[in-house]
Order: C-alpha cells, then structure tokens, then sequence
C-alpha cells in the first residue's frame, strides 16, 4: 500500500511510503513570492507516486498569531487540500500521529524533539544526514501513522528525494 504523509504548511513536504518494497519518497513544497503554491509540482508528485491513500496533517490556526497571519496560513494549507483533492485523503491530528509514532519518548520533551527521535530510531543508517528537515520527519512519520493504521509493516525504510523541474 503506498501512503503519502503531508506535513502542511510553507515549510511543509511530501513523504510518500510504499509498505510493499520499504520505500520513502519525499520532497518539500515550493511558493512563489505571492505565497502561491506550485501546485504543478504537488500535483505531479501525488500522480507520480499514485497513492492508495494521502493523510495531511489537520492543523488550525495558532494562539498569538494575527489575522493576515492566521489568513495566509489558511491559503496555503487551502491550496494544498485543493491540490490533494483529486485522490483519497484523510486528515489526522498532529496529537493523533504523534501519538502512536513517538511512543516511548520522554514526556519532558516539544513535539518536534520527539519526532525527530522517533525518526533516527526508526533510521538509524541516517538516511537524511546528521540533522534531517523537520518537515520532512513529520511528512515521514505522519506516513508511517497511515501505513500503522491502514497498510502492513516491512523493515529499514530507503528514502529518495524526488527531483522535479
């Protein structure tokens, strides 16, 4: 079952597991200027990877941020559930993921310090070199929720960056 992870956001990316042969393949988004999405790219990337199913991270709007804020982080979470409409999505909260991939972690610790364990304790051969984006972890692990909960487990995880024009 090939399950693609979206960590939504500008700094967001794409994680695209495929339980079947151990395969990750991943990317990050890409704006212009305007804060418009590629959408071109997302959208050839999820038909590359021809996906049985995409979970994006359900996010909302965060305390202390203000209205242009809060209105431009909904645009582009916008287009990029627009992008993902044309396959089967599910959205899953950041407690929901993080709590079955960060299983074991010390509790004193952000969320973005968990995953990043998780993740080297899931890979420990570095696949993304000594410190890996944490977008790219998330994208993974919010993947790995999916694949925990709908697909089959296999061994070591191979990663490969997808390159586009």
């Amino acid at each position: 079952m090939k399950i693609c992870g979206i960590d939504s956001g500008k700094l967001g990316a794409m994680a695209c597991l495929d339980d079947k042969n151990s395969s990750v393949i991943y990317t990050r988004f890409k704006f212009d200027k305007q804060n418009i999405l590629n959408a071109k790219m997302m959208s050839q990337f999820l038909y590359d990877m021809d996906a049985d199913m995409i979970l994006m991270e359900k996010v909302s709007g965060r305390a202390g941020h203000g209205a242009t804020q809060t209105f431009n982080w909904g645009f582009i979470v916008g287009q990029q559930v627009l992008t993902a409409l044309e396959h089967p999505i599910k959205f899953v909260t950041p407690q929901a993921w993080q709590k079955v991939c960060n299983e074991g972690c010390p509790g004193n610790l952000k969320a973005k310090e968990k995953s990043m364990i998780s993740f080297m304790n899931l890979n420990p051969h570095k696949p993304l070199g000594e410190k890996p984006n944490n977008n790219i972890v998330d994208a993974f692990l919010i993947g790995l929720y999916g694949v925990h909960q709908f697909g089959t487990m296999s061994g070591m995880w191979n990663f490969e960056k997808y390159d586009y024009e």
